[in-house]
């Protein structure tokens, strides 16, 4: 018997706003370079992998966002694209499990690499796409390769050609960032962290 798929889980690609987001764009005029789910009806906690302060890239891994991480600073919004996507009451409890389990897992990494070639895997490293794959695998959206090897436009066809659709909107900030978000880092701990975590990772990969 079919599972009746009456829970749903938000799939949100986002217009982001950062130096890389916005270069990004220089080189594809694909609007969104960001992905995240939310578990709300109206989405206000956004659950990914990314950075935990926008002023150090390299410091990134599980994280809560809200609006105004995305619209930051002195952005008065951000577009996103919001896909509704139903599932089980099963499918949605072991995605809730996951994530839970995810956040309170203290070697999880940021996979830096992965940005840049989806597909390529390191032990206990993510970022938003191979994040999300994994959850658009679990609720049940039919792929024809790995979870963790599309990009977001890749995603996006995946929700449309399971018979979704998003809804475009223009989204204002609400109140202040995440604390801690717009707190300044210099260039030297920004090396620092870009070491680290290129370490950590070729380490990790070498090991696997």
């Amino acid at each position: 018997m079919k599972e009746k798929k009456d829970h749903y889980i938000n799939i949100v690609l986002v217009k982001s706003l950062t130096v890389l987001g916005r270069a990004a764009r220089l080189r594809d005029p694909y609007e969104y370079t960001h992905i995240s789910m939310s578990f709300e009806d109206a989405p206000r906690d956004f659950v990914s992998f990314a950075r935990r302060r926008h002023f150090a890239p390299f410091d990134a891994g599980f994280v809560h966002e809200c609006l105004s991480d995305y619209a930051y600073g002195t952005n008065p919004e951000v577009k996103l694209k919001i896909f509704r996507v139903p599932v089980s009451k099963k499918q949605y409890s072991k995605i809730r499990a996951y994530v839970d389990y995810l956040e309170n897992d203290p070697k999880l990494i940021f996979n830096f690499y992965g940005m840049f070639r989806p597909g390529f895997r390191v032990w206990k490293a993510y970022n938003c796409m191979s994040f999300i794959g994994r959850i658009l695998s679990m609720a049940g959206i039919p792929m024809d390769r790995r979870f963790d090897s599309y990009n977001i436009p890749e995603m996006e066809e995946l929700l449309e050609n399971a018979g979704l659709s998003g809804e475009e909107g223009t989204y204002s900030k609400e109140g202040p960032e995440s604390p801690g978000y717009m707190d300044f880092v210099g260039i030297f701990e920004n090396i620092f962290l870009f070491l680290k975590l290129n370490v950590t990772l070729i380490n990790r990969r070498m090991h696997m």
